[in-house]
């Protein structure tokens, strides 16, 4: 038995070499697996790869390979993955859109208390300047109107003169509500209105004509409104010392609340004597507050700045106005809501979307898938032999019309061979149509499986006659192939009718061509005439022609097939060819595509490849059991002496 063996330094024994019949068996039923065919028709005029229908040139009609997928998906996903990934995406910007309200409100927070410090200190600073501002307008007013006073404390009773004063006071004081001037005794000389000179205002000015500091400034209760009194010493003509007053409104300081407060907050000036007690907001005072008049502990402890105003009894505070809070809050969790149902519409919609689309493309994938397969059938029906699955007529006429053209471009060989089965008539009379066709589908099973490249293409172009064409082969080549093919015919040892097994007879041309058209008839009747002199020779033989050479076309010598070898016999490789056997192997691997056993004897054949040497009185033989006849191999040594 034979073993094989690693190409490289292995020396670890293979698995057994199988006999030539198992291999050719094996090796047509994988071929007719792979291709979905059955083993008896391997191979159709085209070459099968993976499905694909190549013909000899390239040209190329999708099997298989150009089937849509029976399940087809938009994009790498799944339906079911793709929207869980599109509702995953949806939720993961749901959370963000959860965050972010979150950062917001917490930035509105944030925001609102340094606003709150800012409003409350540029709140303070205003009305201090306010009341600064007027004190030094009252003192002026009485410095420069000090003789219309003189004039009215002299005639109380004069209107003329009391509401030439009040016009005046309007005029500098816009907020002012009446005045009053009191003498050294505390007594009220004159009284523009009623019950405006309340008991701590006696007691400030008590304290000014005692030569003391004013008491600090607050707000006084009369029907009139919520005011302030300012007080002026001043020194009549006289010499005595009197004090002017007058009560202005609180409206200027409610307006500068109201323009510095911001939204979410609320400004209140409250009594430091009594905690919580507003004496005024940017709504008025507290008269005209719609809340209660007294910050609750709540509000205490929720302030979020407070300052003192300097000479008063008063403190600015900001508190968080919860209507506008409220509102503010609102606005954000309403955002969200609709961020996140627009959101969600948007992935449902995409999800509805996606899937009909699907739906379609699958649709359409099965309609094309269906149009698919009816146009490969009607191609098989078209270029196919419906017996042996072969090739027909009009595909092979075709096939060698783009060969030809092919080969003039590249200046390559080319081997056209006719084949007929030996007596085949009197097979099919005497075994009947069905013996017949089974006799030509195994004919051309067993061609097929010896034309094995991707360009090689195998018809049937007759009754019992097929077509083999073999580009970028030699002469010598395809005699070597058509010889396997005979040996395996001989292996699987038919019976005739007549005797003996079936054996069929093939004629070879080879040419070179020059140009690609008009030399198809003639390479196509050169080959017939070899088959038609191998039928004469007796049959059961190959004859060859070469065409296009200088001295015309040479015929070459028809050989008779050998039989398998038996057990021992083998071929000799020695001296010059022993020196050029690797381009052998090469050759008879490109050519035949089996292995090729080198050894001393049958026991040690091991299988040879083309990077390994072969010494000097080796023996070679091939795993069908052909010798390659003397003639091919000083053809083989010929070749690599020219082209080492």
């Amino acid at each position: 038995m034979s073993f094989r063996r690693c190409a490289t330094s292995c020396s670890a024994t293979c698995r057994p070499l199988p006999s030539p019949s198992t291999t050719s068996a094996t090796h047509s039923a994988s071929r007719g697996s792979r291709r979905g065919l059955p083993q008896a028709i391997a191979r159709s005029p085209a070459k099968r790869a993976g499905g694909c229908y190549i013909s000899s040139r390239g040209s190329h009609f999708s099997g298989r390979q150009g089937m849509p997928d029976p399940q087809p998906q938009l994009g790498l996903l799944s339906a079911t993955q793709r929207n869980l990934l599109i509702v995953g995406l949806a939720l993961l910007v749901t959370i963000f859109f959860v965050l972010e309200a979150w950062h917001d409100h917490d930035e509105v927070q944030s925001r609102l208390i340094s606003d709150a410090e800012r409003a409350v200190s540029l709140a303070r600073d205003e009305i201090v300047h306010y009341v600064e501002d007027q004190r030094r307008q009252l003192h002026i007013f009485t410095r420069d109107r000090r003789a219309m006073i003189e004039a009215l404390a002299a005639n109380p009773n004069n209107a003329e003169s009391r509401q030439a004063l009040k016009d005046r006071l309007a005029d500098c004081f816009p907020e002012v509500l009446s005045f009053s001037l009191i003498d050294a005794d505390g007594r009220e000389r004159v009284v523009d209105s009623e019950g405006l000179v309340t008991a701590s205002s006696k007691e400030n000015i008590a304290a000014l004509l005692r030569g003391g500091s004013p008491l600090p400034l607050m707000a006084h209760a009369h029907p009139g409104g919520y005011h302030v009194n300012l007080m002026n010493p001043w020194t009549t003509s006289s010499g005595e010392r009197e004090i002017f007053f007058i009560s202005l409104s609180l409206r200027r300081m409610a307006r500068i609340l109201e323009l510095n407060q911001n939204l979410g907050l609320k400004l209140y000036l409250l009594r430091v004597d009594d905690p919580g007690l507003i004496d005024l907001s940017s709504d008025g005072s507290r008269l005209d507050l719609d809340r209660p008049y007294r910050l609750s502990s709540g509000e205490l402890a929720g302030l979020h700045a407070r300052r003192a105003i300097p000479d008063s009894r008063w403190e600015l505070v900001a508190i968080p106005d919860e209507e506008a809070l409220a509102a503010m809050t609102q606005g954000i969790v309403g955002g969200l809501l609709r961020s996140g149902i627009i959101l969600w519409l948007v992935a449902w919609m995409l999800v509805l979307l996606l899937n009909s689309k699907e739906r379609q493309l699958a649709a359409r994938r099965a309609a094309e898938m269906e149009l698919l397969e009816s146009n490969r059938e009607l191609y098989q029906r078209a270029t196919h032999d419906g017996l042996t699955g072969l090739a027909n007529r009009p595909f092979m006429d075709d096939a060698l019309q783009r060969t030809l053209r092919h080969a003039a471009r590249e200046r390559t060989p080319i081997s056209v061979a006719m084949i007929d089965i030996d007596h085949f008539k009197a097979y099919n009379d005497g075994l009947g149509h069905l013996g017949g066709d089974e006799c030509l589908r195994q004919v051309a099973a067993i061609l097929d499986m010896s034309c094995q490249r991707p360009d090689d293409v195998v018809g049937r172009v007759g009754g019992e006659e097929f077509m083999v064409i073999l580009p970028d082969t030699p002469l010598e080549i395809a005699i070597t192939k058509l010889e396997l093919a005979q040996a395996r015919l001989a292996q699987r040892a038919m019976p005739h009718p007549r005797g003996g097994v079936v054996t069929f007879s093939a004629g070879v041309a080879c040419l070179v061509p020059d140009q690609g058209q008009g030399l198809a008839h003639t390479v196509v009747e050169a080959a017939d005439k070899a088959l038609y002199r191998a039928k004469d020779a007796g049959r059961n033989r190959i004859e060859g022609i070469e065409l296009g050479q200088a001295s015309g076309d040479q015929a070459k010598p028809g050989r008779l097939t050998q039989p398998p070898l038996e057990p021992g016999q083998l071929a000799v490789a020695g001296g010059e060819c022993a020196r050029k056997c690797r381009r052998c192997v090469q050759d008879q691997q490109a050519g035949l595509g089996l292995p090729v056993l080198v050894g001393r004897g049958q026991a040690d054949g091991l299988e040879m490849t083309q990077s390994e040497p072969i010494e000097t009185g080796y023996e070679i033989r091939h795993a069908a059991g052909i010798v390659p006849s003397a003639q091919a191999c000083r053809a083989r040594v010929a070749r690599a002496e020219d082209d080492p």
